[in-house]
């Protein structure tokens, strides 16, 4: 093993040089910088509420709860501090009729709380001719709510948590015996298909992450991938690398050149968590629960389960499904004589990426709100071409255990050992072939033959 990697050093140093140097990188690199500096003022910008639109709340009560503590409740929340909360007796349309006629009533909000058969009922009503717009409104209603219900628990004397299990809708269902001992065998074996399920579906901001964090593992994996296959082909169309493999094992060149695009995406990783941290430190006023914040308001469960575990499997999961890539992209590239022929090799790198990603994809979209398919999603999970998509996005939110991930890694680790076994039994007759590119099944025919292909 240690004469097929002589010369390593040698193209490990060059490759690295090359890359660093080349204007696809340059520009990548600027391109994640700048979207890492962009985070957290979006995120500032999404989470900014103008509080100070609402100055003062009119509150009618036509239920028997006193609801003494809601003021201090409403006043509690950051922004409402200096909000007017004023209780009335009159009927439903004579503070309706007072609140459209009566002066001052720019920027103030009738709210009526009734009961129905269901539960409470809160309706809020503004001025229609009032500078208040319906966003400010709904912003309102969410905060006010969460008040509401906060005073609602301390006048009843239960705890918010207890009064939402006190207010949520009761259902039922009937079940046979042997659907009962199904479930709890499942649970016995650690297995809780409901929670699972519950767990693994995405809400809409979940989903649009989802599919932003694959995007940009696909950014990272493809660029770097067709930087591998172009240098070989540009080596290989000039026969630099005829003479580089007189005192460089084939294997070598394949390793140094993925191992030096590695290091470069590390980079490019490290330059843009660098770039972030400045972001959220001057976005954040300095103030770490500033930006946890902000974190949690835009994504609450990547806010939840965002630690130094997920993140180190994340990151593993990333570069082993990157070495993948990139051994296919090798083979790609040593598919292929001339410059001009790149696309045509690419076209084996280019539908195993898309297989991956498509995979990944549909598995997104089919977790939007519901479950999806079990075979769907285990085959999507596991299979190395789509699991370096899916699984570090789904870690992160907590949709999938640690040991799902750990051993979707297993799985990815042997496949790539199998693949960097084939790739060192075909690389070297496939360096030095001349003429129409290789096809898909040729190469695994010469994987499975080891023939040398004889130069023209």
């Amino acid at each position: 093993m240690k004469n097929e990697l002589k010369g390593f050093g040698k193209v490990f140093g060059f490759t690295f040089m090359q890359a660093i140097k080349g204007k696809a990188i340059i520009v990548s690199t600027l391109m994640l910088a700048i979207l890492s500096a962009a985070i957290f003022p979006l995120m500032q910008t999404f989470t900014q509420v103008d509080t100070t639109s609402v100055e003062t709340v009119v509150f009618l009560n036509e239920t028997d709860y006193s609801f003494s503590e809601l003021k201090t409740c409403v006043q509690d929340i950051p922004g409402y501090e200096k909000v007017k909360i004023e209780s009335t007796d009159k009927t439903r349309e004579a503070a309706i009729e007072e609140l459209e006629t009566g002066e001052d009533t720019d920027k103030e909000v009738l709210v009526i709380v009734s009961l129905k058969e269901d539960g409470f009922y809160l309706e809020f009503i503004k001025n229609k001719d009032g500078s208040l717009s319906e966003t400010n409104i709904e912003i309102f209603a969410e905060s006010f709510l969460n008040a509401f219900q906060t005073a609602l628990a301390a006048e009843n004397g239960v705890s918010k948590e207890q009064l939402s299990y006190l207010l949520s809708t009761m259902e039922t269902e009937i079940k046979y015996i042997d659907e009962v001992m199904n479930e709890v065998l499942e649970e016995e074996q650690g297995i809780s298909q409901d929670s699972e399920k519950g767990r693994f579906t995405l809400d809409a901001t979940e989903y649009n992450i989802f599919f932003v964090l694959i995007f940009l593992s696909m950014m990272f994996i493809m660029l770097s991938g067709e930087s591998i296959a172009t240098s070989i082909v540009t080596e290989k169309s000039t026969r630099v690398i005829e003479y580089l493999m007189i005192s460089v094992r084939p294997m070598a060149i394949i390793l140094g050149k993925i191992l030096a695009m590695l290091l470069v995406m590390m980079m490019q990783i490290g330059i843009s968590a660098v770039v972030a941290t400045i972001s959220s430190i001057v976005f954040g006023n300095g103030d770490s629960g500033n930006v946890s914040q902000m974190l949690y308001d835009v994504a609450p469960s990547l806010a939840e389960n965002l630690n130094l575990g997920s993140v180190l499997v994340s990151l593993i999961f990333l570069i082993l499904g990157f070495v993948f890539f990139a051994f296919i992209a090798g083979l790609a590239g040593a598919a292929v004589s001339k410059l001009e022929e790149v696309a045509e090799g690419m076209k084996i790198y280019s539908l195993a990426m898309l297989i991956g990603v498509y995979l990944s994809m549909f598995l997104g979209m089919m977790s939007q709100g519901t479950y999806p398919n079990p075979i769907h999603k285990y085959i999507a999970m596991f299979l190395p071409l789509s699991s370096v998509f899916c699984i570090p996005e789904f870690l992160m939110m907590g949709k999938i255990s640690v040991g799902i991930a750990l051993a979707s890694l297993l799985v990815l680790f042997i496949c790539l050992g199998l693949l960097a076994y084939f790739v060192s039994r075909v690389y070297e007759s496939m360096i030095l072939h001349r003429g129409e590119p290789m096809k898909l099944k040729g190469i695994i025919q010469l994987g499975m033959n080891k023939k040398k292909v004889v130069k023209k």
